[in-house]
């Protein structure tokens, strides 16, 4: 007989019967991760970390700033573009008499 067996066989006959059998615990070997995935979660911080670092610098810094400050920012820069749109089509596009009179249209307005 096994020392373990013996040692449970006699623990049952001394304890009262009320008890339930207590089974000792087993050691399991802690398992370390696989290093094939940690070198790439790695591989893939050193590329891409960095794009995400910026992109959440941005965001918060987006997240401080005043909404109506982009706003005015955007309807300037929308400004600058219809000007430039104009230039574009009455000088090098030679534009057409209906797109001239357009034109006048929109930059009254």
């Amino acid at each position: 007989m096994s020392t373990r067996l013996a040692k449970q066989s006699l623990d049952l006959l001394i304890k009262p019967k009320s008890k339930k059998v207590e089974k000792s615990p087993i050691n399991k070997k802690q398992k370390l991760p696989d290093t094939n995935k940690g070198l790439k979660k790695i591989k893939y911080e050193l590329r891409y970390g960095h794009q995400q670092r910026l992109r959440k610098e941005r965001a918060q810094k987006q997240q401080k700033e005043n909404p109506i400050d982009a706003l005015i920012q955007s309807k300037e820069e929308e400004q600058r573009q219809l000007k430039r749109n104009i230039k574009l089509l009455s000088s090098r596009w030679k534009s057409s008499a209906l797109e001239r009179s357009l034109q006048d249209e929109i930059s009254k307005k």
